[in-house]
């Protein structure tokens, strides 16, 4: 809402107002410290969190209610604190989010709430006067509090927030001052109430904190939050109190959908309906201070979360179907309230919901920018209903279109004739901006503001026939405003600032709506195409061929290409179609193929912004084009989904690449490269091949995929099997350390084993593969076990015999005999050692152990004293 009056200045000579583009610092004269309370520590946050731009300042001014201010602003440049003089500046009146509700107005623009903008233009000085007259009465206003220089207030915040500013709130540095309009000193005194809700306690319903509320509210407060059915009427009575009496046969307020709870339920009481802003409902209380009223509720069993055995708390996720109540006295937030969310879930034995699906019925990622994974392979994510499709799609400014959609159940049956679609049109917080005509209702692109946050800027419904709705949609901007065009109907347009509407839909009644959001673009028509030159002279059939120049690209329209002879005296005009392979994301470079037709003439390109034709000859053919090239210098590691390019003459003409024999997608360049994904299922070492109509090209050199190792054979002796398994193990060596070689056994992609050989140490197995080098980690290579074969003498006496053993690996040794350990004598081998029978020992087996493990004698050694 705007206005044009309340501001004077004079200017400095009367002419127009000079336009200003830098960086502004306003003041406010006459307000400052000494006469308001300075709450710079919220303008540094403010700015902080990149709200406004640096330089803040925020006040906290108390005046009378019913009062006109006069308030004058000194404006100048903040590149060097020149006044700016002649020069336009918006007074902005109740300012978006500051929960402004005082009835004011500037000259002919008024206000009860919403923001109001007004204009004057500085004099000399750069200075500028607007007035700000209050019309609310003392019994809406705060208690006098005997001073300014106070930020705290008493009874109703009846607040104005007010600025001003030349071009922005981000752009220049302002300040920011709160108007709280008082009751005069000599007011009747308001008492403060209690109002306790009645039979609504913790043993019936959620008590939910209150931390952080204290700013906000007086001291005493309560939250509750209650369950009932959706679709029900609910009684709730109120006791109020004043200084503990009952306060008996008083006019109350009941705060229906509370100011910036979020409430979103379809609720009345007493025949006002909650439409997304708070309603206030005044009620009287009986004798005994009670009053009592009736919340209707007409949501359906769609609109509200499943039932759940204890109907108390919202669900963490899901509709969170609510409507907040508070009932208030003449003090607002500082009386001692009760505050009580009535949340609405579905009868234990509803009928369940009908699911549609609502689908965009010509438009698709064919034809406009496909943004349901644009935050990546999972789709929009869990803050968007499962199955959500999000797509924009270019308009021309100015034109008129249908919208069609497709409505059919989640069986994929047509919707009945005559179901009933509800549109949002300008969706709340999709920041929506431009003005369309939708099936005769005005959408003007300006963002409306609730008491509880923003609201769709229109709605209108649409009705079901033969599966089909269809909206007639006008789109009224002018095209100097719109969308710059990004020459490709499947461009992203967030880079480009777009002037669009958003549309979101339900289908009516007990129904839960799958849909396709729509985002309408506004955009600029193209320039017209040029072309400079033709990469060949002549070409065969389905040859590609290169165009360059620029504006090839259309957002509104797909581009067309022809082979142009004009007529002669003897022949009449030949306009033969060309294929359009690819266009360039920049719009410089089109890639055709060759028309199957023996014809000399221009190319010429032509899309909504207009036609080109080009100067250079071209000789097409009718034979066939030859084979795509592939120039490959080398075998290449590339991983699956990873992108490889591929240059080669004519190599853009193919109408298949693949990995061995899996097809692999692809993407255009140029006339010479393309650029491919390898695709899910190629094999590591697999060969490349392009076809076309001339034929196949398959290449000699092969792309490899790394080697993955997911388990390995920790340890084993020579000779023992040493198992590997992960993917792309196709070894081309094997290699222990000590560099001994082994050779693969098996040796299938996934399990490749092989045999420890040799003269293999401790340390890891190193695996050969197209792709490179891959290690195990450490394998320890177990020694031989020890072998006993025989030992002298069978009989020995304690202390005095030498005992000989021969066997095998027994370098290393630990001996005993039976239990007991003996000294091994100098000169042992890995074939025999000896030793003196111990004085301990007695008769048994001689026992051998080695890293290799252990073992033991046959015979027992006779032990005598």
């Amino acid at each position: 809402m705007r206005g044009n009056g309340g501001g004077n200045g004079g200017g400095n000579g009367g002419g127009d107002p000079v336009p200003f583009t830098g960086n502004a610092v306003i003041r406010l004269a006459g307000v400052d410290a000494t006469n308001t309370y300075n709450r710079q520590a919220d303008a540094d946050f403010f700015v902080g969190q990149g709200w406004y731009r640096g330089g803040l300042r925020t006040y906290t001014k108390q005046v009378p209610v019913g009062s006109t201010q006069q308030l004058t602003f000194v404006v100048s440049n903040a590149a060097d604190g020149a006044p700016l003089a002649n020069t336009t500046v918006k007074f902005v009146i109740n300012k978006d989010y500051s929960g402004s509700i005082a009835k004011v107005s500037s000259g002919a623009a008024s206000s009860t709430g919403a923001q109001v903008i007004v204009t004057g233009v500085t004099n000399a000085s750069g200075q500028v006067t607007f007035s700000i007259a209050n019309t609310d009465v003392a019994a809406d206003a705060a208690d006098n509090p005997g001073t300014n220089l106070s930020g705290n207030y008493a009874g109703k915040k009846l607040l104005s927030q007010v600025t001003a500013w030349v071009t922005n709130q981000n752009t220049d540095s302002i300040d920011l001052v709160d108007l709280i309009y008082f009751k005069p000193a000599d007011a009747v005194v308001v008492p403060q109430i209690t109002t306790r809700v009645t039979g609504i306690d913790a043993t019936n319903a959620a008590v939910g904190s209150t931390e952080g509320w204290a700013q906000y509210y007086a001291a005493g407060l309560r939250f509750f939050e209650r369950g009932v059915t959706v679709g029900t009427n609910t009684t709730v009575s109120y006791t109020v109190t004043a200084d503990g009496a009952p306060y008996a046969n008083k006019t109350v307020h009941l705060l229906l959908g509370k100011a910036y709870s979020g409430s979103n339920a379809q609720v009345s009481v007493n025949g006002v309906a909650y439409t997304g802003q708070e309603k206030s409902i005044d009620l009287v209380t009986d004798a005994n201070g009670v009053v009592t009223f009736t919340v209707v509720n007409t949501n359906v069993t769609a609109d509200a979360d499943p039932f759940q055995a204890n109907n108390l708390l919202h669900p963490a996720g899901g509709k969170h179907l609510f409507v907040q109540l508070a009932l208030v006295g003449e003090k607002g937030n500082q009386d001692v309230l009760d505050i009580l969310d009535l949340n609405y879930y579905q009868d234990e034995y509803a009928t369940p919901p009908v699911n549609y699906n609502v689908r965009l019925a010509d438009w698709n990622a064919t034809n406009s920018f496909d943004g349901t994974r644009v935050w990546g392979d999972s789709g929009l994510g869990s803050w968007f209903p499962a199955g959500t499709g999000y797509f924009a799609h270019y308009v021309a400014a100015g034109s008129t279109f249908n919208l069609k959609y497709s409505v059919k159940t989640a069986a994929g049956v047509n919707a009945p004739n005559g179901t009933v679609v509800n549109l949002r049109l300008g969706t709340a917080w999709s920041s929506s901006n431009a003005k369309f005509t939708v099936n005769g209702v005005e959408v003007d692109g300006l963002t409306k503001w609730g008491a509880n946050g923003q609201l769709d800027q229109a709605t209108t419904t649409a009705t079901v026939q033969n599966g089909f709705i269809t909206l007639s949609v006008k789109s009224n901007d002018l095209e100097e405003d719109a969308t710059p065009n990004p020459g490709s109907a499947t461009a992203n347009p967030d880079p480009l600032n777009p002037l669009f509407m958003q549309i979101q839909l339900k289908v009516a009644g007990n129904a839960n709506t799958t849909q396709d959001w729509i985002n309408i673009v506004v955009t600029q028509k193209a320039a017209a195409p040029t072309i400079s030159s033709v990469s060949a002279t002549s070409g065969k059939n389905g040859q590609a061929i290169d165009i360059v120049g620029t504006n090839f690209g259309d957002a509104l329209s797909a581009t067309t290409v022809s082979l142009f002879t004009p007529a002669t005296s003897k022949t009449a005009a030949v306009t033969t179609p060309v294929r359009v392979i690819a266009v360039s994301a920049d719009g410089t470079r089109m890639t055709v193929a060759s028309p199957n037709k023996a014809q000399k003439g221009n190319f010429k390109v032509s899309h909504a912004g207009g036609t080109v034709t080009g100067t250079s000859v071209f000789s097409a053919s009718t034979s066939a084009t030859s084979k795509p090239a592939i120039t490959f210098a080398d075998s290449v590691v590339k991983e699956i989904g990873q992108t490889l390019t591929l240059s080669g003459a004519n190599i853009a003409s193919s109408t298949s690449i693949k990995f061995g024999t899996v097809e692999a997608a692809f993407t255009v360049v140029n006339a010479s490269t393309v650029s491919v994904i390898v695709p899910v299922g190629a094999v590591s070492g697999s060969k490349i091949s392009a076809t076309n109509a001339g034929g196949t090209t398959t290449t000699t050199k092969v792309v490899f995929q790394a080697a993955v190792i997911t388990t390995a054979t920790a340890n084993g002796r020579v000779g023992n099997t040493v198992t590997v398994t992960g993917k792309n193990l196709v070894a081309t060596a094997i290699s222990f350390a000590g560099n001994k070689t082994a050779k693969a056994v098996v040796n299938n992609g996934t399990t490749l084993t092989f045999v420890v050989p040799a003269g293999a140490l401790t340390g890891p197995i190193k695996i050969t593969t197209g792709a490179g080098e891959i290690y195990t980690s450490s394998f320890t290579v177990v020694p031989p076990a020890p072998t006993v074969a025989s030992f002298t003498p069978a009989t020995g006496k304690k202390g005095v015999a030498v005992v000989t053993v021969k066997g095998t690996n027994l370098l290393g040794a630990t001996v005993t005999v039976g239990s007991v350990a003996v000294t091994l004598s100098a000169g042992a081998t890995a074939t025999s050692f000896k030793f003196v029978i111990p004085a301990g020992a007695s008769t048994g087996k001689i026992n051998v152990t080695t890293a290799g493990g252990t073992a033991s004698s046959t015979a027992n050694l006779t032990v005598t004293n």
